[in-house]
């Protein structure tokens, strides 16, 4: 008996050693001589996970000397897993770069893309944007973080989508409550709206909140509530005059005393902030995103504050008519707020997400580059947007229909700080 089961024992320490040695090597599974490319993620909406998968497979259609395979890591457990990876040598060849990932991490464990995004995607070849240099096809130019790492001076993935924010809402629940569905345009008839609704589920004896709200779409509300307020300010303390006050320039200008909480129009920021909260689900901080979606869609809510990464889910899955309209945020003209604001904000600065970096310890850099540019062509960011409902982060590519509400307004003047 004991000899059986040291024979198991071998045997399972054999195989075991065969895969790490397939997964370091970048090998396939055994009989199979592609070379695998792992691309591992924390987003796990159904329609990114779908497109991605549709990505690859045309790739390998392409290049059947290579096999593609996605890992889906949860978000809760993303930091330790990556981390376990990096430091034990085995990480995928790209990797997801969160926002908030430690610039040490980034230095050790990525591999800085500077070298290729000044040359064409040679996957453009024949689209709109054939030649242009790889960087200048995004966006933002591969200009902002998580992308380019200014403490490193190095640009470090390159992104899938846009993140735009805009306001869900329950068209049928509000003809009920209002007597017709207009979406509010300013400020006051915002708050007003959910003052009415307030008073409405009280008459009514029935829980409506005016917006859905968790821990992870606060900032989407009262960021740009307070950023609202603090434009003329901004501007006013900006040491470079820049049109672009950082976070580094803003804790500057406080150790200096050039700006203090005690600023009118900080106070003002407080003031709206603490205004427009009252209008949240109650205990929102508890609350995790599906929780908010999962009030929304049940007609317990009439509005939610949605990213665009979200947003083609969310409408396909509700049972009511939605409609979509941009946070309304005071204007310069506001009898309450409107002193120190210069107008509704340019959204051309918003981030991008779903940044793919590079793993320094990837035996497979070439082909992974490669891939990567075949995922941020012209031709795949048009298909990848359709199939996921994604707003593209690739330039002149069109959005899905349903997302059409999701492009950014560029015109409008600065945001201030938050």
């Amino acid at each position: 008996m004991k000899r059986v089961l040291l024979i198991a024992a071998l045997g399972a320490a054999t195989l075991a050693l065969v895969g790490l040695f397939a997964f370091r090597s970048g090998s396939a599974v055994l009989g199979d001589n592609r070379t695998v490319i792992r691309y591992a993620h924390y987003q796990g909406m159904p329609s990114l996970v779908r497109a991605i998968d549709l990505a690859m497979r045309d790739y390998e259609a392409l290049h059947p000397d290579v096999r593609l395979e996605q890992i889906l890591v949860p978000d809760r457990i993303w930091r330790q897993w990556l981390q376990s990876q990096m430091i034990g040598g085995t990480p995928p060849d790209l990797v997801e770069i969160a926002a908030a990932m430690p610039i040490d991490q980034l230095a050790q464990h990525f591999t800085p893309l500077t070298e290729w995004i000044d040359a064409p995607n040679p996957y453009n070849a024949g689209s709109p944007i054939e030649g242009l240099a790889w960087k200048d096809t995004f966006l933002d130019g591969l200009a902002t973080s998580p992308s380019y790492n200014a403490a490193l001076g190095q640009v470090l993935g390159v992104p899938k989508s846009a993140v735009i924010i805009r306001v869900l809402l329950n068209r049928a629940l509000l003809r009920e409550l209002a007597g017709d569905d207009r979406v509010p345009t300013t400020y006051a008839e915002m708050i007003d709206l959910c003052r009415r609704v307030q008073t409405w589920s009280r008459e009514q004896g029935r829980y409506v909140a005016p917006l859905a709200v968790s821990k992870f779409n606060v900032p989407y509300n009262l960021y740009s509530l307070f950023s609202a307020q603090t434009q003329k300010r901004a501007l006013e303390i900006n040491p470079h005059l820049n049109l672009r006050l950082n976070h580094r320039m803003l804790a500057q200008e406080y150790l200096r005393g050039h700006w203090t909480l005690r600023d009118e129009a900080v106070l003002s920021g407080f003031e709206i902030m603490r205004e427009f909260g009252q209008m949240f689900t109650p205990g929102f901080l508890q609350l995790e995103r599906e929780d908010a979606m999962f009030q929304f869609l049940q007609g317990r809510a009439l509005m939610m504050t949605i990213g665009s990464f979200a947003a083609s889910t969310t409408i396909q899955e509700a049972p009511f008519e939605i409609g979509v309209f941009r946070l309304p945020l005071p204007s310069p003209d506001d009898p309450r707020y409107g002193r120190h604001v210069l107008g509704l904000a340019s959204e051309a600065s918003r981030g991008l997400e779903g940044t793919t970096g590079l793993a320094r310890a990837s035996p497979n850099k070439a082909k992974a580059i490669d891939f990567l540019h075949f995922l941020t062509s012209h031709a795949q960011a048009q298909k990848f947007t359709a199939n996921s409902g994604f707003v593209p982060a690739v330039v002149q590519v069109e959005p899905d229909p349903l997302i059409a509400e999701f492009v950014a307004h560029v015109d409008g003047p600065p945001d201030g700080f938050r």
